[in-house]
Formats: C-alpha cells, structure tokens, sequence
C-alpha cells in the first residue's frame, strides 16, 4: 500500500471477546487475522481495488469475493464500485459491522466491528473463478496444488495476448484428480449370506465436480436411485403386495465427509452437492435407504471399477463364491 500513490487512510477495528475477556489482553486480539476477518489497522486509499469479505446485495452483484475500486473514504463509510463484470461501476456504500470467524480456531470467540474488505492488488485462482477479466498476470513462483486450480487461473481471459505468466520455468504441472472423473457401484442382492451381483456401472461422471467428495457424492445419488429402481420391480415381482412389503436398501461409501455431510443437521460446505446431499437425507428420512453406513477404503468393492491399482481379489472372491457377510468382511 505505501507504493501506491495517494492519502493513506486507517481504519482501526473495535474488538470484544464474547466471554473471558479480563484473560486476553487486547493488544494480543488485535494482532489476529482469522480467515474471512478482515485485519484491526485496515490501511486503503483513494482508487486502490478492494475485496468484499461479506454479502450485502447479491440481486446487484454486491457478493462475497467481488473487487471493487475505492471512490471515497469517509470516517463511517466507504464508498466503491465494482471494477469488473455484469454489474461493472454498481456503487456500495459500505459501513462498518460486526464479524465473527467462521471457524472456531480460538478458545474464544472474537467479535470485530471493522469494515468488511482487504485491500485486493492479487487474489487466488479460487476466487477468481467465475469472474471475466480484461488481463491476467498468473504469478507461478510455486506451481498449483489443487485441482484444475491452474486451469481457471488462465480461463479467466477470453485471449492468449491478454495472459501474462511469471514462473521460473518454462513448463509447470495442471494438477488433475483422476479420480473426480470416474464414479461407480455396485448393488448387490443379499440374505445377509449368500450374495448375488444384480448390477454394477463404472464411468464418467455426468457433472461436472470440484472435488473426490463430489465425485463420490454423485456415485452415492446415482447407485441408490438405481437400487430403489430394481427393488421395486423386484418387490412386484416378488410379493403379491408390494406396498405392504420392502427389500431393506443399506448403502455404503468410503467418504467420511460424505458420511458426516447426509447424517448432519448443517448445510454441506460445497453448494453444489447440497441438492444430492438433501435427497440422500430425504431417502433415509422416509425410509426408501434403511442405512447409509461407512467402510474403509480398504473395504470399498467398487473402487476397482474406478481407480488404478486397486485389487479385485475380494470381489472376485464373493463373485466366485457368491458369499458375502458385510459385518464378517469389514472385520477380518
């Protein structure tokens, strides 16, 4: 910020602590920066960009991880515009409010009255996503980690001419999951004894995920719609009421945070999955999924159809014997 010309203006934050305050002196609080906190000496000027830590309008663009180009600092208020996109120039007033972490990484809980911005001369390629921009300069001093993450760093220019990239090198790595791509299942039809494989699917995944949560959440919603399906034609089949009678559907994944996220009373972090997660919530509500249970990795039988170098000795084993006890499997 002393680079870039202009008055510098300082905005100091007011910050509490719910309880046990006399503990904590108040120049150690005001050295913490949580994430999504902005910092106690906020230091801006006229025409620097700015990031909104916060949602305040949406329906005018004014949202989370939007930048914005400061038109005036007042000692209540600030006043910025959007600096990019659809809502381009749309004027927020911003006031100060209070701000609690989102994630409880203290033995307390901090509350900070400050405005809710940073100053945003850069931002990670996580937050670019979604945003259209004139030009791009990609600082590659370490590659990306994460995946796809180097893809929509540089897809966020319609140009090559408009792309600028700093590394020390001429190559670098697009980290890509293999295993986001591919989903799969298989259902089994089972007296607890004696097993019988009625129907198996290994593929691509048909949308388009972000993470190995995702991809495992998607292969959950897909595998139980499909056991739901052959239940009830085995049920008419089977039984001279079918309505009166059911076949028990017990569903079982690997992914812990799967898992946690169905049996959980708070909304999943990725909202993208909050739809599949809900529906899975639902079918264990009304009873159409009698269990939803988790296994180790170890465990899994379908990740043969989906991943490299995973044995098939044990599905192998219970296709050949055709018998399989769930509860003798997981403990040997």
């Amino acid at each position: 910020m002393d680079k870039f010309p202009g008055q510098e203006h300082m905005y100091r934050s007011f910050d509490s602590l719910e309880e046990d305050s006399h503990l904590y002196p108040l120049e150690y609080i005001h050295t913490l920066i949580p994430s999504g906190v902005p910092p106690h000496e906020l230091k801006l000027k006229k025409g620097c960009p700015i990031m909104l830590m916060r949602n305040f309008d949406p329906y005018k663009g004014h949202c989370n991880g939007t930048k914005y180009i400061v038109v005036n600092l007042h000692s209540r208020i600030i006043e910025a515009k959007i600096a990019s996109g659809p809502y381009k120039d749309n004027v927020l007033f911003i006031p100060r409010i209070v701000i609690k972490p989102s994630e409880s990484t203290f033995p307390f809980q901090l509350k900070r009255k400050q405005f809710p911005v940073r100053p945003c001369f850069a931002i990670t390629a996580n937050k670019s996503q979604g945003q259209t921009l004139g030009k791009v300069g990609i600082c590659l001093e370490r590659p990306f980690f994460s995946h796809g993450a180097y893809y929509v760093a540089q897809s966020r220019v319609g140009k090559k001419s408009s792309l600028k990239i700093m590394a020390d090198t001429q190559f670098t790595e697009n980290v890509v999951y293999p295993e986001i791509f591919a989903r799969g299942y298989l259902i089994f039809l089972t007296d607890g004894v004696v097993a019988n494989l009625i129907a198996w699917s290994s593929g691509k995944v048909k949308r388009v995920v972000h993470s190995v949560f995702g991809a495992e959440t998607l292969s959950c919603t897909e595998g139980t719609a499909a056991a739901i399906l052959i239940r009830q034609l085995l049920s008419e089949i089977l039984f001279k009421e079918p309505n009166s009678e059911t076949i028990p559907i017990v569903a079982l994944t690997d992914s812990k945070q799967l898992y946690d996220s169905v049996h959980s009373s708070s909304p999943c972090s990725d909202k993208r999955l909050v739809l599949d997660i809900a529906l899975l919530q639902e079918n264990l509500k009304t009873g159409e999924i009698s269990e939803l249970r988790w296994v180790p990795t170890s465990k899994m039988l379908a990740d043969c159809l989906t991943k490299k170098g995973v044995s098939c000795a044990d599905l192998t084993e219970i296709l050949e014997t055709g018998f399989f006890s769930l509860e003798e499997f997981i403990r040997r």
